[in-house]
């Protein structure tokens, strides 16, 4: 038995007797280390070696047998159910796609894209015990992925895994809200400032560079689009339409930040549609 307690250290055993007590009639709890071992080598699904390289084996040698407790801030214990289909689970925090008020979170769905490139192979990997749980989860009784406790520890000092992916994500969403709401929205606007039944494809296609091309600085996001938060995006609607409306019938060059040009052309012709 002494190259069995060389395998699992005094935490692992108290995560084996949690095993232990929540699969039997609440056995366990006074068992000495040897008959606790004795009993995982008998009926854990591939033995001391197996429950030694389980996320519940690693997570308590890492984070140590209040580990359910400790770790709340980056992910959390979900307790065998029939959601669960009996499984006990590890929710990664950080991954819930949705917020609070059901919008997608961005943040979120990087992460879990990230770690869906990452853990890709991972036997246990699933989207969490229900329907709309919308989390990277691990079966406990599954294999431990290699990096799992790095994973954590990023995301105890930080919320996201990857700012490159974040920043894609963030992209993606504000091109749905541009083509949503935002463009429409947007050309109301102007159409009302200048008192304008309707705007040339031209004037449209300047609203348009203005909104998106870096050109007029607007917001926090130097000229170009930005969420406000996960359920709008500012494009400039508080700015672009004074902005036209007070050049009306001139023709404006504007500079961005790299050295490129733009030619507004805000003559009447080229904005303003005439009526039929």
């Amino acid at each position: 038995m002494m190259k069995v307690l060389e395998q699992l250290d005094s935490d692992q055993i108290h995560e084996a007797r949690n095993w232990i007590f929540d699969r039997t009639e609440h056995s366990g709890w006074d068992w000495s280390d040897d008959e606790v071992l004795h009993h995982v080598a008998e009926n854990y699904d591939g033995g001391i070696d197996a429950f030694s390289r389980s996320v519940r084996s690693q997570m308590a040698l890492t984070y140590g047998k209040q580990w359910r407790a400790g770790c709340e801030q980056f992910a959390h214990f979900y307790p065998a159910s029939w959601r669960s289909d009996g499984k006990d689970l590890l929710l990664i925090n950080a991954t819930r796609s949705k917020d609070r008020h059901g919008y997608d979170d961005a943040m979120g769905i990087a992460n879990t894209r990230v770690l869906r490139r990452q853990w890709g192979t991972v036997r246990g990997l699933s989207d969490g015990p229900y329907s709309d749980c919308d989390h990277v989860a691990l079966d406990l009784d599954s294999p431990a992925p290699e990096d799992l406790t790095d994973v954590l520890d990023s995301l105890e000092s930080s919320s996201c895994l990857d700012e490159d992916e974040w920043s894609a994500v963030e992209q993606e969403q504000i091109q749905e809200h541009w083509d949503d709401y935002g463009r429409d929205d947007l050309h109301k606007a102007v159409r009302d400032a200048i008192g304008a039944w309707e705007l040339t494809e031209a004037g449209e296609a300047l609203v348009d560079e203005l909104a998106l091309g870096g050109y007029l600085d607007y917001g926090h996001g130097g000229g170009y689009p930005e969420m406000i938060d996960s359920s709008a995006c500012d494009f400039g609607e508080k700015v672009i339409p004074g902005w036209i409306a007070a050049r009306m019938g001139t023709v404006v060059t504007l500079t961005r930040w790299r050295g490129d040009e733009l030619v507004v052309d805000l003559r009447r012709r080229n904005v303003i549609a005439e009526a039929a």
